[in-house]
């Protein structure tokens, strides 16, 4: 048996993997919810790291690990380490900046 489909009908099944379902949640909004409550994680930020860019990396890694953990299909998928970079980097553009200067005023004696 041979079932004939649209184009537009395969294209919905290629992108049902939970790795593309997750891109399309992904928004400057949505994450930045993440982002404040993994700033939360690092309450001592002058004690934990020496540098912004080592908090801004903290942050945003946990920010995105927290994000595509949510949903345990996503943290089995085998492209976990692909898509959590692609929004880390992401991420580091949308709020480096801004977690740079939180470290910044923050830490005003490590600067």
């Amino acid at each position: 048996m041979r079932y004939v489909i649209k184009e537009s009908q395969l294209k919905l099944i290629l992108e049902s993997s939970p790795l593309l379902m997750v891109m399309r949640r992904v928004n400057k909004d949505s994450m930045g919810e993440f982002v404040r409550n993994a700033e939360l994680e690092f309450p001592m930020l002058c004690d934990e790291f020496s540098d912004g860019m080592g908090y801004v990396d903290a942050v945003i890694r946990w920010a995105v690990d927290d994000f595509l953990t949510s949903d345990e299909n996503i943290f089995l998928d085998e492209l976990y380490d692909e898509v959590s970079d692609k929004l880390v980097s992401l991420c580091k553009n949308w709020f480096g900046e801004y977690l740079l200067n939180i470290y910044r005023i923050t830490c005003i004696e490590n600067v």
